[in-house]
């Protein structure tokens, strides 16, 4: 997310495909009904990360409805609390949500669980993180940020350039994350596919 005007070399993840892929795998276990709760967006990669999961939506055929997209607020006015109480409150919600932001997915553990609301049986929940999936216990179903192929891919570029062979001024490569299946994501709850099949 550079603001570079001239090219330069970049490795980086490519952050459009965490949205795609969270949706991706809900909507294959059948919900249609899709929240998202992002970082502040005050940065590019927070921003591609939505566009990515409201581009997956839209090429399904599944409902955007904005007031489901959510972002933290700068200025910590409205806290993350009272953000999802408004996305989950209303009288039509969400049967699953993306937290696509590294950090957030203890927090709204906590918060669902003051809140009563039982994940996934209520409730599936795509998060985000760093690294590696972790060996044995339970885990939730994780989108994960491949840092460390960042991190190996640049250092390769950066020989590389020191090499008589350059590569094009411009050389980008984009890291793709992957889905990491765990307890937290389950068909939709049956009254929601009653509905929606009524």
């Amino acid at each position: 997310g550079h603001q570079c005007t001239e090219p330069v070399h970049n490795v980086d993840i490519n952050y459009d495909a965490i949205g795609r892929l969270a949706v991706q795998h809900l909507a294959s276990l059948g919900h249609t009904r899709i929240g998202f709760i992002g970082a502040t967006m005050r940065l590019r990669y927070q921003r591609d990360t939505r566009d990515g999961f409201r581009s997956a939506l839209l090429e399904r055929g599944l409902e955007l409805n904005e007031a489901w997209v959510q972002s933290l607020d700068p200025d910590l006015k409205i806290s993350l609390g009272e953000m999802l109480r408004r996305l989950l409150g209303g009288p039509r919600t969400p049967t699953a949500v993306v937290t696509a932001e590294p950090g957030l997915n203890p927090m709204i553990q906590s918060l669902l669980q003051e809140l009563e609301i039982k994940v996934p049986a209520e409730l599936s929940l795509v998060g985000c993180d760093i690294g590696e999936t972790p060996r044995g216990g339970r885990h939730l179903t994780l989108v994960r940020l491949p840092l460390e192929e960042v991190g190996d891919a640049g250092a390769r570029l950066l020989w590389r350039l020191t090499a008589p062979a350059q590569p094009p001024p411009s050389h980008q490569t984009q890291i793709f994350p992957a889905l990491s299946q765990g307890w937290s994501s389950a068909p939709p709850p049956a009254a929601a596919r009653r509905e929606e099949d009524g």
